[in-house]
């Protein structure tokens, strides 16, 4: 048995895998893109709206005081202006590489020889999931470690900002709205890798750094620089590790049937 915080641990029995996947590639692949019209036309509306009044993170008390009918005023409006003035250039791609579990650790190797290690991280054992650690989804003797990355660019923030400055409503609408567009494009992108491995859609777990049981938020530098994310996408992180462009994602994801039981918390 080992410590963690001071308690005691017991590593669980190991999973059962199944047969082998293997991905159509390794290394990054090519870029994908959405069309704005069509992302913003899928947007649940009802969905979007319910988020102004009962998000307690922004509390913008002046916006539960807007009726529906001005709400779709205000969507029409900004919407227009996302499409006129091109705000919304959402794109991105996935990446395989091979990996090997050694307890709550991943190493991720080089797509060029299967062998030299390119990263490695640890997932630490979480007590609330039976000491599981994330990284025993992963075969020890060598699995798939997924990894997608997308962005709808600086266009929208940077008109969030000018908003700010003339009306408060509509600046915090606009990057709810960017918000909810990255969400949309996130789980394309992790459905195209569910796809590309012949996977359920339903199968698995997508999750980012910063959540129980993940790394840290500053290590999503190690994955930004191995997808060349500055290079094709122009995605950096902050001094306190958020990524930039703001309306951006970075996730990881483990195709382990069991691997959906280790959702955050």
């Amino acid at each position: 048995m080992s410590k963690e915080k001071g308690k005691k641990t017991v590593k669980p029995e190991p999973l059962e895998f199944g047969d082998s996947i293997f991905p159509p590639f390794y290394g990054s692949g090519e870029m994908l893109t959405w069309d704005t019209k069509a992302l913003l036309d899928s947007i649940d509306r009802k969905r979007l709206y319910g988020s102004f009044r009962h998000d307690g993170k922004n509390n913008n008390s002046k916006l539960g005081q807007v009726d529906k009918d001005d709400f779709d005023d205000l969507f029409k409006l900004i919407t227009q202006e996302i499409i006129a003035d091109n705000l919304i250039d959402a794109r991105g791609f996935y990446g395989f590489f091979p990996v090997i579990s050694d307890d709550d650790k991943l190493i991720l190797l080089s797509p060029g020889d299967y062998h030299t290690e390119i990263a490695s991280f640890s997932f630490p054992r979480l007590e609330e999931k039976k000491w599981r650690s994330f990284a025993d989804y992963f075969r020890p003797e060598g699995d798939i470690f997924s990894v997608s990355i997308v962005t709808i660019g600086f266009a929208l923030s940077g008109k969030c900002k000018k908003y700010n400055q003339e009306n408060e409503i509509k600046s915090f609408f606009s990057g709810s709205l960017g918000d909810y567009i990255i969400e949309i494009v996130t789980t394309k992108i992790n459905a195209e890798i569910k796809r590309a491995l012949f996977l359920p859609n339903n199968q698995g777990l997508s999750c980012s750094f910063g959540q129980p049981g993940l790394p840290e938020l500053n290590k999503q530098q190690i994955l930004l620089e191995i997808m060349c994310a500055e290079d094709r996408l122009g995605i950096t992180l902050s001094k306190d590790f958020q990524l930039q462009p703001k309306h951006s994602s970075l996730y990881i994801y483990a195709q382990h049937p069991e691997a959906g039981c280790f959702s955050a918390l």
